[in-house]
């Protein structure tokens, strides 16, 4: 009985320490925070504010990012937006809002990387862009309406319906066009070879976009051909779009 009294009072004791050096350790750590806080705050606004620029305070900025564009996206740091700003101003010079423009290619920027990890695509790569433009135009979510349209012009067909009643629906129609052979393969894929005289593809993805192919007839060089086109969303369309619904604010006004 003893052992237990004294099991529990050693108990109490030990949980009056806790609940009071808690206390004390838990005030220090938000003041710490807070004075860290103020710190972070106040080394962004004299940064920003004169426009800091030399080594120390660059190297500083590695570990303390310092914001210029803040949006709903992404943000960009401080001499990414000054290093970008000397360089449209050297293409550019005076006579254009440089500041607008610089503005706009750095959130460019930000939605390109946003798109190169949804489609797990390197960002560093120096044919991003490239990689990008092919990959959008088979994204079937972002595509959806040009996708549905084209599937609604290939039932039409499949149900009877010729080239020139159903052209109204496409975006571009050409009727007996002919192409060389190796550019036809460049253009629609190898796939077009294998396509009989009179008879019209399944729905092909091209370069920007749709197609259906309908082979008129073929020999060893020349291939002719009738085809309706559907174009699918563009990398710019898809980069304006997103820029269009950003909210930006920006601390270099």
């Amino acid at each position: 009985l003893k052992f237990k009294k004294n099991l529990k009072f050693k108990a109490l004791l030990y949980l009056k320490l806790f609940k009071k050096y808690f206390k004390k350790i838990t005030a220090s750590l938000i003041m710490l925070f807070l004075l860290l806080t103020i710190f972070y705050i106040i080394f962004c606004e004299i940064v920003l504010g004169f426009s800091i620029d030399n080594k120390a305070i660059r190297q500083a900025a590695k570990y303390l990012f310092v914001p210029a564009l803040i949006s709903n996206s992404g943000s960009v740091d401080f001499y990414s937006y000054k290093d970008r700003l000397a360089d449209e101003l050297n293409i550019r010079g005076k006579n254009v809002d440089v500041r607008a423009i610089t503005k706009n290619e750095l959130l460019k920027q930000i939605v390109y990387k946003k798109l190169a990890k949804e489609y797990g695509l390197v960002v560093d790569s120096s044919n991003l862009m490239t990689d990008l433009e092919k990959r959008i135009v088979i994204d079937k979510e972002k595509n959806q309406i040009s996708l549905a349209r084209i599937a609604k012009i290939n039932d039409l067909i499949k149900q009877g319906k010729t080239f020139e009643e159903v052209k109204k629906y496409s975006d571009e129609f050409e009727s007996g066009v002919y192409m060389e052979n190796d550019l036809a393969q460049e253009k629609f894929g190898r796939l077009i070879n294998y396509l009989s005289e009179g008879k019209t593809s399944d729905i092909l993805v091209g370069d920007n976009g749709y197609y259906l192919i309908k082979k008129n007839n073929q020999n060893n060089s020349l291939i002719n051909i009738s085809y309706i086109f559907i174009k699918a969303i563009t990398l710019d369309d898809y980069v304006n779009n997103k820029l269009s619904n950003l909210n930006v604010l920006s601390l270099v006004d």
